[in-house]
C-alpha cells in the first residue's frame, strides 16, 4: 500500500465480504514496513502493527471473524513510502473471496 503524499498517513485496514457476498471468513491481516515480501517465519513475525485477527464494531459490522488493523493497531505509512499488507484466511474450513478495505484516518 502506497502513500504518495508529503505527510505520514495513519490507515485502518480491514477485511469484509465482497459486494454481494454472503459468507463470513475467519481472516488475519498484518502490515510490514519493508519493501520485500516476508518469506520466512522470522520475517512474518516482524510485522509493524501486530497481527489483526478480529474486528469488533466499526468498521466491521458483519462478523468479528474478519480481521482488522484499526484503532490502536492502525498502520502508519511514511510520506512517499509504502507498506506490505499480508491478508490470509485463518483456516481452510471456510473458503471464498473477501475484500481488503483501507481508509486514511489522519495525516501526521
Amino acid at each position: 500500500m502506497k502513500n504518495p503524499g508529503a505527510r505520514p498517513a495513519k490507515v485502518s485496514l480491514w477485511h469484509d465480504r465482497p459486494t454481494g457476498g454472503t459468507t463470513d471468513i475467519d481472516t488475519i491481516i498484518a502490515a510490514y514496513a519493508r519493501s520485500t515480501i516476508p518469506m520466512t517465519d522470522a520475517d512474518r513475525a516482524a510485522c509493524s502493527s501486530g497481527v489483526g485477527d478480529t474486528c469488533d464494531g466499526t468498521p466491521c459490522a458483519t462478523d468479528t471473524d474478519w480481521a482488522a488493523l484499526n484503532g490502536t493497531d492502525q498502520v502508519t505509512i511514511p510520506a512517499g513510502g509504502s507498506v506490505i499488507v499480508y491478508s490470509a484466511p485463518f483456516s481452510g474450513s471456510i473458503t471464498g473471496t473477501y475484500k481488503l478495505n483501507a481508509t486514511t484516518e489522519s495525516l501526521l
